[in-house]
């Protein structure tokens, strides 16, 4: 009881210094007289701080080719008590409250394709408007297949601090690499990578926290972004300690080459700690374990002036490692996109996952039709590969992305 009183005071200091620097900010706004470029005159019939809403609806149909429907790799070994993962000698029996896998996180296979079937894959409402000239706020709620509406992200960011400084601060996906801060509707492909999924889950890296970037004053584009958030992945972190919280690291940069192409290149780095319960002598102790996750990702985007909106090519990829308790994993993915004409893109994309000394990998295809910015339609074909299965297991799927409303920007 006396733990979970000082660990609930520690959460709610934290807390509290990010409200303190919101309203840090807000004085530094005012003491220089506001922000230049505010989004028009605050007044008593001003619709400039109206909230933008929009709707995202997201649909997905699967077909799994040559295998039996909604056939999950029990066999695979991420089932199999004989695995290691449910034997009483590494101290995660099922006793221990984690037996869904040896890191904390539901078994599942990895890469393993959607269900055969058309169904809802998510829907999603966004909110966005301008507080005041000093502080934007977001608001995102989320419908993942029937379920309800549940939060996806809230979070608030200053606008014009001084020394080209923003904090943000609310729940949101973090800074950590470029996949992990998208939505599902702009994920390349129709599933995360394999990777991806097995360090932070299937809802990200989604944390409540707060994170001050600094755009520093160089030739080129450099951010370098700090967060601290309150730790609440349920594969990394989740410590019964008071200040269990989870930090982050980004270093991002992004080139110029010539007119027509840019270079982005970044490094990110999060760790915190985790509670997990161990047998040792026929005794089940609670033991803190160390988490980290590092990360690279590069990217090269070739879009020519005179042809910005029939012409576009892109390579990119991301390289992730972690050490969650006692294993180590690794993977990564490569992709290249190319737009045929306007309104036609063609993608194709490899990703794999290295966990006990074993790699799953899946090759995905990709040809897009985008009519306008607010509908999308593509066709994914996936071959996915499992080191105790001998034939790759293939699937297609079709999918369909509408938006209503005002919908902000995507991040470039």
């Amino acid at each position: 009881m006396k733990g979970n009183v000082v660990r609930m005071i520690g959460r709610l200091g934290s807390a509290l210094a990010m409200l303190a620097a919101l309203m840090f900010s807000s004085i530094l706004h005012a003491q220089d007289g506001g922000i230049a470029d505010a989004p028009g005159d605050v007044t008593g019939v001003s619709r400039a701080f109206n909230p933008a809403i929009s709707i995202n609806g997201l649909f997905l149909g699967n077909v799994m080719l040559g295998g039996e429907e909604g056939h999950h790799h029990e066999e695979n070994g991420h089932h199999d008590e004989e695995n290691g993962h449910h034997d009483e000698e590494n101290g995660h029996e099922e006793e221990n409250g984690h037996e869904e896998d040896g890191h904390g996180h539901e078994g599942h296979a990895h890469g393993a394709p959607i269900e055969d079937g058309w169904g809802v894959q998510e829907i999603e409402a966004q909110f966005t408007a301008f507080v005041d000239p000093h502080v934007k706020a977001n608001v995102m709620l989320g419908m993942h297949g029937s379920a309800g509406f549940e939060l996806e992200e809230a979070y608030v960011l200053t606008l014009g601090m001084p020394a080209d400084l923003a904090l943000k601060a609310g729940k949101y996906f973090a800074a950590f690499g470029r996949h992990n801060q998208l939505h599902k509707h702009q994920f390349p492909f129709v599933e995360a990578p394999l990777v991806h999924e097995s360090l932070f889950g299937e809802e990200a890296l989604n944390e409540v926290g707060a994170e001050l970037s600094w755009l520093a004053p160089v030739d080129w584009y450099a951010e370098l972004i700090g967060g601290v958030y309150n730790g609440d992945n349920p594969i990394l972190f989740g410590s019964e300690e008071s200040w269990d919280l989870a930090y982050l690291g980004r270093l991002r940069n992004q080139l110029d080459i010539n007119d027509a192409t840019t270079f982005e290149i970044g490094a990110s780095a999060v760790f915190g700690s985790r509670t997990q319960e161990h047998l040792h002598d026929d005794i089940v102790e609670d033991v803190e374990e160390s988490n980290s996750v590092f990360g690279v990702d590069a990217r090269i985007k070739w879009k020519p002036l005179e042809a910005a909106r029939h012409q576009m090519f892109v390579i990119a990829g991301e390289f992730l490692t972690g050490s969650v308790g006692e294993e180590d994993l690794s993977g990564g993915y490569a992709l290249a996109q190319y737009q045929l004409t306007k309104g036609w893109l063609v993608e194709a994309g490899f990703d794999w996952l290295t966990e006990h000394e074993e790699t799953a990998s899946r090759i995905r295809a990709v040809l897009a039709f985008i009519p306008t910015e607010f509908q999308l339609l593509r066709l994914q074909f996936a071959s996915a590969s499992h080191p105790d299965e001998e034939d790759a297991e293939n699937s297609v799927s079709l999918q369909y992305s509408f938006t209503i409303g005002s919908h902000p920007a995507h991040s470039y």
